[in-house]
């Protein structure tokens, strides 16, 4: 799938499910639409209801890589807001201040800051607190072993799934304080120092 300077974001998303699906193009403002059939390999003895199992907790995993991510570069324009403010600053409270919330939003994002994903076990590999980093590597590892196999997920997938959205959504209300408590306090500081203050 690599194009120059084009190439698609990975993961690519689940596998389609068997059934019959209108596919559109649309060039210079016409569209054209054409109906297509998805088969099962015959192969595969795996009933319906377990093939829409696999399916489910795909997409699952794929809508939480997608929430992690976009929450992951929010991330990085606040941190990068930060570091610009910290050299205005100097020394002192603010400065201060500036760090102390860096450090908070960091701990949030984990290492590696979203790109490839691999595996960590929501803690970005370092055996720390869960972090939006370690979490989508997780997520990408598990619907890469749903998805990739035609066999029903097994419980340690799904409980697996489970406890990584929990740690997903403890994460996402961590940020949203964040943004509507820590930012603001800063700002109120960044205003009396006659700085700029952070946008979100």
């Amino acid at each position: 799938t690599a194009i120059l300077k084009d190439t698609p974001p990975q993961p690519d998303g689940p596998l389609v499910s068997p059934g019959t699906y209108q596919v559109r193009l649309t060039v210079d403002g016409k569209s054209f639409t054409q109906s297509l059939t998805v088969k099962m390999d015959p192969r595969v003895t795996t009933p319906q209801a377990g093939l829409a199992q696999i399916h489910d907790v795909a997409m699952r995993c794929y809508d939480g890589i997608t929430k992690a991510r976009t929450a992951q570069a929010d991330i990085r324009k606040l941190r990068d807001q930060l570091k610009s403010l910290k050299d205005k600053a100097g020394s002192g409270a603010v400065a201060d201040a500036i760090s102390a919330l860096d450090q908070k939003a960091s701990a949030i994002e984990g290492a590696g800051g979203g790109g490839r994903f691999g595996g960590g076990g929501g803690r970005g590999g370092g055996g720390g607190a869960p972090s939006l980093s370690g979490v989508a590597g997780e997520l990408y590892a598990l619907m890469n072993l749903v998805d990739d196999t035609d066999m029903v997920p097994t419980t340690q997938a799904v409980a697996a799934t489970s406890a990584s959205q929990r740690n997903l959504a403890d994460l996402l209300g961590r940020w949203e304080e964040l943004k509507s408590k820590d930012v603001k306090a800063l700002n109120d500081q960044l205003s009396k120092a006659n700085l700029p203050v952070v946008t979100m």
